[in-house]
């Protein structure tokens, strides 16, 4: 078995090790006369060029569509931002027709929109005449009797019985046949 090292030993090793073999320094490179010049010549030769009038008009045709280019993605990302807005505000429509990605064109989320209004409102009218009642005196009914199936069950009977009276008294008379 290794016997331990003392710190000292351990302290010289890392430096040691760590010490790389080639250093880099990071100090900037001072360019070369050469290099000075060749940069002095090509600026002189771009303000030249620049005189010119063809390359004027390549730059300035080339300056509109980089705008252009700009513009365009801005109004895409505004548009692509306004059809995740009516998305996310609609999104029980979309859900109910199985509408899921933030692209889809507005006019598809208004529609399932509006078809859902439509359904929303054939529900409540035939809800008003169907379940309302019965939901209704089930919870008044469940205020005395604590157990929740037997005052719907209640709740049903009686509304039955509102229901199917009048039939009952005509039959009763004899003027249902």
């Amino acid at each position: 078995m290794d016997e331990l090292m003392p710190m000292d030993e351990i302290r010289k090793e890392i430096k040691r090790v760590e010490t790389p073999v080639v250093q880099f320094t990071d100090a900037p490179a001072v360019p070369s006369v050469a290099e000075t010049t060749m940069q002095n010549i090509v600026g002189q030769a771009v303000v030249h060029q620049m005189s010119n009038d063809d390359t004027k008009q390549r730059v300035l045709k080339t300056a509109d569509k980089v705008i252009k280019t700009q513009i365009s993605q801005i109004e895409n990302q505004v548009e692509q931002g306004e059809k995740e807005a009516v998305f996310s505000n609609n999104k029980d429509a979309c859900d109910l027709y199985g509408i899921d990605e933030k692209t889809v064109p507005k006019w598809v989320v208004n529609v399932a929109k509006l078809v859902q209004n439509f359904w929303y409102f054939v529900w409540l009218i035939t809800g008003a005449a169907t379940i309302a009642p019965i939901v209704f005196l089930g919870k008044k009914i469940k205020v005395v009797i604590k157990k929740t199936w037997v005052a719907m069950l209640f709740a049903v009977l009686i509304y039955a019985a509102i229901l199917f009276t009048p039939v009952l008294v005509k039959l009763i008379k004899g003027e249902l046949q």
